[in-house]
């Protein structure tokens, strides 16, 4: 029922649509308290806080943002190739097939930004043979349905519990896309980096630098945005591993650029980031961290 009534309101005229969001954004920043306070403290506690007088209406134009996503994507991803890109907008496709021809796949990191559930199906309209390595989601029912969505992009999921890194590992060695966000809170159990995003030190997922230092194939920042009545696709020059001492160093420097790139990318669009995720949870508030470490300085002063 609720996919059928998500169906029917996607095909409502965008104005109207953009006005249903509306309405039920500010019903969810006004009545999901826990979630709302969540997003008020990480943006408050952020490089990226505009303050106590904006700061709510920042949370507030992002819980819109997210209810228009959601609304919004059964008729995008049921478009035809021309109509779908009249309505998104792709920069810098020819990175994405610049790594893909040398034939070693191509790992594309992204975050929860814009209407990031996009991206497979751009990937796959594009022509790439496209993986989407995604963590299980809460609920049955959400889960089902942002299943169907991912099948109708083209793209192939592949839950992270039920695959490990040889999985991911054949999929590029066979030439293939592999997309995964990088912006999420890690477990404790994993191995991870400890650094700055977004002013405030975290814990930064590694996988993506292990997996390129380990096959060579080339990592490429893919990111997109509301922009006007349409979307914005972002796609930048590959980046690999930098020549170190030790494979180590090699991949801290890398997680430092990837993340520093997705940090910029949330800096341009802040009211379009997924701030209602425990992002910082683990970590101690207090703990601001504005620069950036020296290892991250070098590997942007080295290209990239």
């Amino acid at each position: 029922m609720i996919q059928l009534l998500l169906a029917t309101v996607s095909r409502l005229p965008r104005p109207l649509l953009a006005a249903v969001a509306r309405v039920l954004g500010d019903a969810w920043f006004f009545l999901v308290r826990v979630r709302r306070q969540q997003a008020l403290d990480n943006l408050a506690a952020s490089s990226l806080d505009p303050g106590p007088v904006r700061r709510r209406g920042l949370v507030r134009r992002c819980c819109r943002h997210l209810v228009l996503n959601v609304l919004e994507l059964p008729r995008l991803l049921g478009l035809d190739d021309r109509r779908f890109f009249d309505e998104v907008e792709v920069h810098g496709e020819r990175h994405l097939r610049t790594a893909a021809d040398e034939g070693r796949g191509v790992l594309v990191v992204t975050a929860h930004l814009g209407n990031w559930e996009l991206l497979g199906s751009v990937a796959s309209r594009l022509g790439f043979d496209t993986r989407l390595l995604t963590r299980p989601m809460a609920g049955a029912g959400s889960r089902r349905w942002v299943r169907q969505q991912r099948r109708s992009s083209g793209a192939v999921e592949i839950e992270e519990d039920a695959a490990d890194l040889r999985r991911v590992l054949r999929e590029l060695r066979a030439g293939r896309l592999v997309g995964l966000t990088v912006d999420q809170r890690l477990p404790r159990s994993r191995r991870a980096l400890p650094g700055p995003f977004l002013g405030r030190r975290t814990r930064l997922s590694r996988a993506a630098a292990l997996v390129a230092l380990r096959t060579g194939c080339p990592v490429v920042v893919v990111t997109t945005r509301r922009w006007r009545t349409g979307h914005q696709v972002h796609i930048q020059p590959a980046l690999r591993p930098a020549p170190t001492r030790s494979p180590g160093a090699s991949v801290d420097a890398l997680t430092l650029r990837i993340a520093c790139a997705i940090e910029q990318a949330i800096t341009e669009a802040p009211e379009q980031w997924l701030w209602h995720h425990r992002r910082w949870a683990d970590v101690d508030p207090a703990d601001r961290s504005p620069d950036p470490p020296p290892a991250a300085e070098a590997a942007w002063s080295e290209g990239g």
